[in-house]
């Protein structure tokens, strides 16, 4: 038979895969990129209550309607004879799913065993997050050594509400994904992440009591981040010193957050008087950071663009420290 002729069959398989084999996002964890061109496949683990943490390999997907796709992997590879059994699949967002493989049982062994390289497991143990279920406060800053698999093990932590990563150097786009599922989380410091752009928070607008939100550094970070962050209606604080891409229509996509109370935008050299018209219609405004902010000049601050019944603290370049 022609590939033209099975891809029919394959592909109608995809809507055969049963209810049990979709698994939920609080049963997989991924670990590590196992050596493979593509970094396609990575050690993972998945979780079954009652029973013991099981090693697994991820196929991870990558594109457009991933789901799709994923679904496609997997009745292909139900179709051959030596390749590993397809144990579930689950699906991340609606570029990501992965189709999560048994894994060989010695190599399983040995990943669980291993203290020089710790696998997925171990990263559960340091500690286990199933012991800290009622932790509310996590602070990881300066830890330079976290990547994204290591908050793929904090996404257990179903009731932390402050989450400190500043100087978190190693954690990028893919790691929010996992942050984006601490529903509970009102305080999120992302400060100095430099692999943070605006894909990543685009990722974040999930966490809808998130009240803090300390942005400080992300220089990738561009208007068009800003239009996600406007979704996060209960913010009362945010931090955008030193992102310094942002302009004036910035600004004016966050103008929309009337819960705001502190705003920070030192170093914001592309912010000119014209951005300070958007800030006066944040009427719960108390505190307002411009320091450094070069193009803001004596015209802006006296147009009337700060409302004078608002306690402002506007600092320019030329004010003292």
């Amino acid at each position: 038979m022609s590939t033209q002729e099975s891809m029919p069959s394959a592909i109608q398989a995809t809507h055969t895969v049963s209810q049990e084999r979709v698994l939920s996002t609080d049963r997989v964890v991924l670990g590590a990129c196992m050596d493979c061109a593509g970094g396609v496949l990575w050690e993972g683990v998945l979780h079954t209550e009652g029973q013991r943490d099981r090693v697994v390999t991820i196929k991870r997907v990558l594109c457009g309607g991933a789901a799709a796709v994923a679904r496609r992997v997997a009745a292909l590879l139900s179709r051959r004879i030596n390749a590993p059994r397809v144990v579930g699949l689950l699906d991340v967002g609606p570029f990501e799913s992965y189709v999560v493989l048994e894994c060989d049982q010695l190599k399983a062994t040995m990943l669980q065993q291993t203290l020089g390289r710790p696998g997925p497991t171990d990263v559960l143990r340091l500690p286990r997050a199933a012991a800290l279920q009622q932790l509310q406060h996590l602070d990881l800053s300066s830890c330079f050594d976290i990547t994204d698999a290591g908050l793929a093990s904090v996404a257990f932590l179903r009731q932390l509400r402050h989450l400190n990563l500043h100087k978190c150097k190693k954690v990028t786009d893919a790691g929010l994904t996992d942050v984006a599922k601490l529903q509970q989380l009102r305080y999120l410091s992302l400060n100095k992440c430099k692999g943070i752009t605006d894909a990543g928070l685009a990722i974040i607008t999930k966490l809808k009591q998130l009240q803090r939100l300390s942005l400080e550094s992300c220089n990738k970070i561009t208007n068009a981040g800003l239009v996600c962050v406007a979704t996060l209606e209960q913010l009362r604080y945010l931090s955008l010193t030193d992102c310094n891409l942002i302009s004036d229509a910035g600004i004016l996509s966050i103008a929309s957050l009337q819960q705001l109370q502190y705003l920070y935008l030192d170093y914001c050299d592309n912010i000119t008087d014209a951005g300070l018209v958007s800030v006066a219609t944040l009427h719960q405004l108390l505190f307002l950071s411009l320091y450094h902010c070069n193009l803001i000049t004596d015209a802006g601050i006296l147009s009337g663009a700060l409302p004078s019944s608002r306690t402002f603290r506007t600092c320019t370049s030329d004010c003292a420290p």
